[in-house]
C-alpha cells in the first residue's frame, strides 16, 4: 500500500523518502503510525558527474517549474515497480519530502529508486540509484545504507531541448567542445561539453536549427552539421557528433530477416559504390539486436525476403534507434510485413508511425521503369532504371517527400525527415536485386545514394539521456 501524508521541511537538494507512514512535527519526520515499520531514508540529489555547465544550470532551471515528482521503486532484477507514484509540489519551493509504505524484506529494503521532475505532463529531469537500507541501522556492505543516513541520488536533465555526444577521435567523450546553435544563419546559443562529452542547447522554439561543432584545421566534424526543426516547445532532441582527423566514414547495418538472407549481395552492391562506409550485416531468427548496438551504426538498411514473425520486435527497436538519432533506409519486401500489407501480419510496431510509405499489396510481381524524378541527393545520376519484378506495392504517407516513381506513378524513393534531422528513407524495390539478374540501369547509384545521405546526417547519440523528438 502507497500511504502519502503532509511534506515535511527538507533543504530544495534533498528528497526525504519515510518508507513508512510518519507525521511531521517543525518539518521533520518524529513519529511513525502504530503498525508501520520506520525507515527514513534521505535522498541527496547532486550533479550527476562530468555532466557540462549548461545541464546544470538547467537542472536549476528545472526546479523553478517544477510542479510533480514522480517515484518509481523496484526490487533489483524486476522490471515492473512495485510503488510507482505522483507527488504534487510547488515550484520553486525549498523542500520535497515523499512518504511511502514498502514491504521489509528481513532485516532490509532492497530497492530501485528513480526519481523524475514533471510539469505537468512534461518530464524535466532524472535520477536513479539502487541501494539496500538496512533496518538494524548498522553500516551495510556495497552499495548498502543504514537507515536514517543518506544517499547520494546523481540527477540529469532530460527536459526540452537539444542534447547530444561529441566524440573525439579515438572515440572518447570531447570535454571542453564549443557547440553552436543558428538560426537563419544567426549564431543564438554557444553550449561547451563537460568531462563526459555532452553538450545541452535549451529554449528552443519549433524553429528550424542549425547545429555545428567549432574544430580547427586538422579535425573534421561528422557530420559537418545537424539540421533540427522541434515540433513544439517541449520537443526533446538529440544530435551526436564524430571528430575525425580524416574525412568522416559510414557505418551501416545492413538488417534483415525472414526466409531467406541476401545480406551478401545488398553489401556487395552498397560497398562497391560508397567506399567511405564499412557494413555490417544482421540476419534475425527470434531477437532484434540489442539497442546499444544499434547505436553505433549511422544508418540501418531494413528489409526482408518474405514474411516473419518477429517484425514487431525489430520494428519497435529501429524505433527506438530513431528516436536516439539514428537513420534508416527501408526496402522491399518491408511492406508485407506491414500491418497494412495484406498478408495478415503483425506489423512492424512504432516503426510504422515514422516509415514513409504504408502498404499498398505488399509487392508488385511484373516488369516497371523509372517515371518521374526530382532533383534531390537520392536521385543524383539516377536517369534509367527498370525491374522485371519485386518493386512497388506501396503509397507515400501524408509528409512524405517522394522524389522518384516508377512510370505507373507508383512511389519509389521518398522520405521524411524527423525533428531531430534523422533521415528516414523508402525506396520501393527489393535491395537483392542489386546483385540480381532482372534490373537495368541506376539502380544501384540509387541504394547508394539513398544510403549515404542517411548516413551523413550523423548517428545517433550515445547518450544515457537520449530521449525521443
Amino acid at each position: 500500500m502507497i500511504t502519502r501524508g503532509p511534506l515535511c521541511s527538507v533543504r530544495r537538494s534533498t528528497v526525504l523518502l519515510a518508507l513508512a507512514t510518519w507525521s511531521c512535527v517543525d518539518g521533520l519526520p518524529t513519529e511513525a503510525v502504530p503498525g508501520a515499520l520506520p525507515i527514513p531514508v534521505q535522498f541527496a540529489i547532486e550533479p550527476a558527474s562530468g555532466i557540462s555547465a549548461d545541464e546544470e544550470s538547467a537542472i536549476d532551471k528545472a526546479f523553478d517549474q517544477l510542479t510533480q515528482l514522480r517515484i518509481r521503486i523496484t526490487r533489483p532484477g524486476e522490471s515492473e515497480p512495485f510503488i510507482d507514484t505522483l507527488v504534487a509540489v510547488q515550484p520553486g519551493q525549498d523542500s520535497y519530502a515523499i512518504e511511502l509504505s514498502v514491504p521489509a524484506e528481513d532485516a532490509a529494503v532492497h530497492m530501485r529508486v528513480v526519481l523524475t521532475g514533471l510539469a505537468g505532463s512534461v518530464e524535466l529531469f532524472t535520477a536513479e540509484v539502487q541501494v539496500t537500507v538496512r533496518l538494524s541501522g548498522a553500516d551495510a556492505a556495497g552499495n548498502g545504507s543504514a537507515a536514517g543516513s543518506v544517499i547520494s541520488l546523481p540527477i540529469r536533465y532530460t527536459g526540452p531541448g537539444l542534447g547530444g555526444l561529441v566524440l573525439d577521435p579515438d572515440g572518447i567523450p570531447a570535454q571542453g567542445i564549443v557547440v553552436d546553435l543558428f538560426r537563419g544563419g544567426v549564431l543564438v546559443q554557444t553550449a561547451t561539453t563537460g568531462a563526459n562529452g555532452e553538450y545541452l542547447f535549451t529554449d528552443l522554439q519549433p524553429l528550424a536549427y542549425v547545429v555545428r561543432v567549432r574544430t580547427d584545421g586538422a579535425i573534421e566534424s561528422c557530420p559537418a552539421q545537424r539540421d533540427i526543426e522541434p515540433l513544439s516547445v517541449t520537443s526533446r532532441l538529440v544530435g551526436g557528433f564524430k571528430l575525425s582527423r580524416t574525412n568522416c566514414q559510414l557505418k551501416v547495418l545492413v538488417l534483415t530477416g525472414g526466409d531467406v538472407n541476401d545480406n551478401g549481395g545488398v553489401i556487395g552492391g552498397l560497398s562497391s559504390s560508397i567506399p567511405e562506409g564499412t557494413f555490417s550485416s544482421a540476419f534475425v531468427v527470434v531477437n532484434p539486436p540489442s539497442l546499444s548496438s544499434l547505436l553505433e551504426y549511422d544508418a540501418i538498411v531494413l528489409y526482408e525476403n518474405g514474411t516473419y514473425e518477429h517484425a514487431v520486435e525489430v520494428g519497435d527497436r529501429v524505433a527506438e534507434y530513431i528516436d536516439a538519432g539514428g537513420n534508416l533506409v527501408i526496402g522491399s519486401f518491408y511492406w508485407q510485413n506491414r500491418s497494412d500489407g495484406g498478408f495478415g501480419n503483425g506489423g512492424w510496431g512504432a516503426l510504422e508511425g515514422v516509415d514513409p510509405f504504408s502498404s499498398a499489396g505488399g509487392a508488385v510481381y511484373g516488369p516497371g521503369s523509372l517515371g518521374t524524378v526530382t532533383p534531390h541527393p537520392i536521385t543524383a545520376g539516377v536517369s534509367s532504371l527498370t525491374a522485371s519484378r519485386w518493386w512497388g506495392g506501396v503509397s507515400a504517407k501524408g509528409g512524405t517527400s517522394v522524389v522518384a516513381s516508377w512510370a505507373d506513378g507508383t512511389p519509389l524513393a521518398g522520405y521524411v525527415t524527423a525533428p531531430g534531422g534523422q533521415r528516414i528513407v523508402a525506396i520501393s524495390a527489393f535491395p537483392g536485386l542489386m546483385s540480381d539478374c532482372c534490373t537495368t540501369g541506376d539502380f544501384t547509384a540509387l541504394w547508394a545514394n539513398a544510403v549515404q545521405w542517411a548516413a551523413r546526417a550523423g548517428g545517433p547519440t550515445r547518450v544515457a539521456s537520449s530521449g525521443g523528438g
